[in-house]
């Protein structure tokens, strides 16, 4: 039995985004690596003796996508990680999957270069979120393959032809403490409750409960803030989602539900210039909202198949039909 091991970023996290992330890449190496033994390291804590006999034994280590490369990993990466650490995973076989730059930066530093050229393998082509990471990774050296995220993977034409064209009765929203906007975030609220005749919040990290409870907006309903509070929500109600959460928009496109997210960073940005993810500037809030809310609108989301196929066909799947499998959500 071969060893695998996955760097989960969703251990010890404070954003349930990275279990929506997770949950997909745990689907696809359980489904296309069947025949191996999964191991899962932390990627927001410092690593046991356990962990680091886990990583050593296994022929392939991916990292769980997310935000995790940066320009200064070791000052402000999600990723805990130093050059000394960095030595643990040097003949591991490290592959990013659909890991992504977590901002917009300039060029990585020299103790970063170092951990990337320790980390990540020159063995095999990287799947990366966008291709703004991907040109960050060639310039360190490394080749990488656009494939979007790995939560996109399933949201095929067909996947989409699902989604309801018509704005719902019900709509859920979400907040980002760290990237506030008052103005434009009071906007929102205030549109929804106007649009929809029952509007819910979901706080995808616990400041986004504290940011949203100081507005005062009565006449809300507040989701569990667990990945199955907002999956149940998701399942059992005629609902749009709209929000500044990126996976908490991509969870509601993964439900067949439609779904509006507005850009707060590079990863929306990013994300929606390179698949068509359907993403409005937070400057445009009001007349996009609109325009969205009145008119029937699918998404037209064009994914890197290409690229998924090509990163994927560098595996020995050891599957009986030896094709790569994107399972369903």
């Amino acid at each position: 039995m071969r060893d695998i091991c996955i760097v989960d970023t969703s251990i010890c996290t404070d954003n349930i985004g990275d279990e929506i992330i997770v949950d997909s890449v745990n689907r696809i190496v359980e489904e296309n690596f069947a025949d191996c033994y999964i191991h899962r390291v932390p990627s927001h804590i410092i690593l046991d003796e356990l962990n680091v006999r886990a990583i050593k034994r296994s022929e392939l280590c991916f990292i769980a996508g997310t935000s995790m490369f940066s320009s200064h990993m070791s000052l402000n990466g999600t990723w805990k990680i130093d050059v000394e650490l960095s030595e643990i995973y040097k003949e591991s076989n490290v592959v990013s999957l659909g890991c992504g730059w977590s901002d917009y930066m300039g060029a990585p530093d020299e103790e970063t270069r170092q951990i990337f050229e320790n980390v990540l393998s020159a063995n095999f082509k990287h799947s990366v979120r966008d291709n703004y990471t991907r040109s960050k990774i060639e310039e360190l050296g490394r080749n990488a393959i656009f494939t979007s995220c790995p939560t996109m993977w399933r949201l095929t034409k067909d996947h989409c032809k699902g989604i309801p064209v018509s704005p719902a009765s019900s709509v859920v929203f979400t907040l980002t403490n760290w990237r506030q906007d008052r103005e434009s975030d009071q906007l929102l609220i205030r549109l929804l409750k106007k649009l929809y005749r029952r509007v819910y919040f979901f706080a995808q990290m616990r400041e986004d409960m504290d940011y949203f409870e100081t507005f005062n907006e009565g006449g809300v309903f507040i989701i569990t803030p667990t990945l199955k509070g907002f999956d149940t929500v998701l399942a059992n109600e005629d609902i749009d989602f709209v929000g500044t959460r990126l996976h908490g928009g991509i969870r509601a496109l993964q439900k067949k539900k439609r779904s509006l997210i507005i850009a707060v960073d590079n990863r929306a940005i990013e994300l929606g210039a390179d698949t068509g993810l359907p993403v409005i500037d937070r400057s445009c809030l009001e007349k996009e909202l609109l325009r969205w809310y009145d008119h029937d609108f699918r998404p037209d989301i064009i994914l890197p198949e290409t690229g998924i196929g090509e990163f994927m066909g560098q595996f020995d799947l050891r599957q009986s039909s030896h094709k790569f499998s994107a399972p369903a959500f």
